[in-house]
């Protein structure tokens, strides 16, 4: 049991008109927030992503007034420096939060934090809120990881494109020629369902499209005068991989043993299962039919060797 457990699961109902609801993957985050910028924000940047009906986690959020004590460019925004009980506060207090229960957070938020950082302020906040939960229903293995990916749905089958920053993955989205972008940055993977989906976080492509697609394949980057698909061994992919996955920490664990052992079943249960290749490529949509025949020669190739199984 963690330790505010005494609390009760259930969320009482909200006042749905007073909140806004945010779809990540599977669960729902609900935000009650006071300050009309600050509502307008949330509305603005997640405008893609906004649901209705009971949140699986609701904050309560209010500004804080008070000064930062050291420079901006000194930390990083959303570091977490400290988890006491059910409390956590991110670097220099930026913000603070406090759980009533397991599924009910009260958040104190710097506003002066809010006009420096804005856009990414809360990216962090979501991702460890979705590993909170994540945490909270699978405590021996998360069934979503969060991915520094791009990915597409193009002819009803999900493409991963992931590698180191300025490997190409916004480039690979903005060239898409046929189909739609599920997010250009950051992704989840769902290995139960075997499916991608796109996240709220922040990105370069703003034509998105919040949705999500059966997986098909996944591409580590490598920008070159060349275009070619090459497969990669199991072991590579998975070294690979393992570099891309986003730590699942929480905001009430900080535990990245924990969080490496989730990534490490997770990313051999992926190579195992989803093709894995290099895709070498220059600025423009010359790629695509080569990835279409690739993907298309592998799946002649199982549909004919299932004509042999017994």
């Amino acid at each position: 049991m963690s330790s505010y457990g005494r609390h009760t699961n259930k969320l009482e109902p909200v006042q749905l008109k007073d909140m806004i609801c945010i779809d990540f993957g599977p669960y729902k985050f609900g935000f009650r927030i006071e300050e009309v910028r600050l509502h307008n924000f949330f509305e603005d940047k997640f405008r893609k992503h906004l649901t209705a009906g009971d949140p699986d986690l609701l904050f309560d959020v209010r500004f804080d007034d008070s000064r930062l004590n050291v420079p901006f460019n000194s930390f990083h925004p959303m570091d977490l420096n400290s988890i006491s009980g059910n409390q956590f506060c991110f670097i220099n207090d930026i913000i603070k939060g406090e759980f009533q229960s397991e599924r009910h957070c009260h958040l104190s938020l710097k506003k002066e934090a809010f006009d420096y950082y804005q856009v990414c302020l809360f990216d962090v906040l979501l991702t460890r809120s979705f590993y909170y939960l994540e945490c909270l229903n699978n405590p021996q293995s998360v069934s979503h990881l969060v991915v520094h990916a791009s990915a597409v749905s193009r002819k009803r089958k999900g493409l991963i494109f992931t590698g180191p920053p300025e490997s190409g993955k916004t480039t690979v989205a903005s060239l898409l020629d046929n189909g739609k972008v599920l997010h250009d940055e950051a992704v989840l993977v769902s290995l139960t369902d075997r499916q991608v989906l796109s996240t709220p976080l922040m990105g370069k492509f703003p034509a998105y499209q919040n949705g999500q697609e059966d997986l098909n394949a996944l591409f580590f980057l490598k920008q070159d005068n060349k275009v070619e698909v090459q497969e990669v061994s199991r072991f590579g992919a998975y070294n690979r991989l393992f570099r891309q996955i986003v730590i699942p920490l929480t905001l009430l664990d900080n535990d990245k043993r924990k969080g490496f052992e989730y990534i490490d079943k997770f990313c051999f249960e992926f190579v195992s299962n989803i093709p894995c290749y290099m895709l070498f490529f220059s600025k423009n949509n010359s790629f695509w039919p080569v990835i279409e025949e690739k993907i298309s020669n592998v799946e002649s190739i199982e549909a004919e060797l299932l004509k042999y199984r017994p």
